[in-house]
């Protein structure tokens, strides 16, 4: 049996004057928003990330904090499975789109 293909991509984001804590969870809120109107279902949101899943792909939308003043993050974008490609590239197209672009 194959492996499901693994696809990932990037975004940096620089949120300046609010706290780390407050950037980093409307970051996470972003993505969550960005998942439920790429119609990814089962989304689950925790302190890190944002997951959720089509039938054929799993994907998660996360955060990492580069520097703090300004609050400076790499969000990362990261889909797996049949058609991870497709998902991903409407993952950053919608997340491009938001107002964090």
């Amino acid at each position: 049996m194959s492996s499901p293909a693994l696809y990932w991509n990037w975004r940096s984001v620089v949120i300046e004057m609010v706290t780390v804590d407050v950037a980093k969870s409307d970051i996470l809120s972003a993505a969550q928003t960005v998942m439920n109107a790429k119609g990814l279902t089962n989304i689950t949101k925790s302190s890190k990330d944002v997951a959720g899943r089509t039938p054929t792909v799993h994907a998660s939308i996360g955060p990492v904090l580069t520097k703090s003043t300004p609050a400076t993050f790499i969000v990362f974008f990261v889909a797996a499975g049949q058609d991870a490609k497709n998902v991903l590239t409407g993952l950053v197209q919608q997340w491009d789109a938001s107002p964090f672009a």
